[in-house]
């Protein structure tokens, strides 16, 4: 079972990683088929893709103490055929993978 309620391609494709001082951001890829309910959307069988560009701040240990994750939660809704009307008020869309921060 993937993320998004059906079969996924597997773990997120890693585009790009790029670190600098206690920031560290990574850009995502995520790929599958809707084959079952996914945050109240029933399953569409429709093919979707969907990019995740994530932001984390890393203390002196290397664990993360603040994160902001950037979906396209319109491309998301479109590719489910869905109402997007399902995401307002929506401040965070899934998290699916995040890198390891280093010191």
């Amino acid at each position: 079972m993937g993320p998004l309620g059906g079969e996924s391609s597997g773990l997120p494709q890693v585009l790009d990683v790029v670190a600098e001082g206690d920031v560290v951001a990574s850009r995502t890829r995520v790929s599958g088929s809707h084959q079952g309910e996914f945050i109240g959307i029933p399953a569409s069988g429709n093919h979707v893709e969907l990019e995740d560009a994530d932001f984390s701040r890393c203390d002196k240990h290397g664990r993360i103490v603040e994160d902001r994750d950037d979906v396209d939660s319109l491309a998301l809704v479109q590719q489910l055929g869905a109402d997007p009307e399902i995401f307002r008020g929506v401040e965070r869309g899934p998290t699916f993978w995040r890198p390891p921060c280093r010191t």
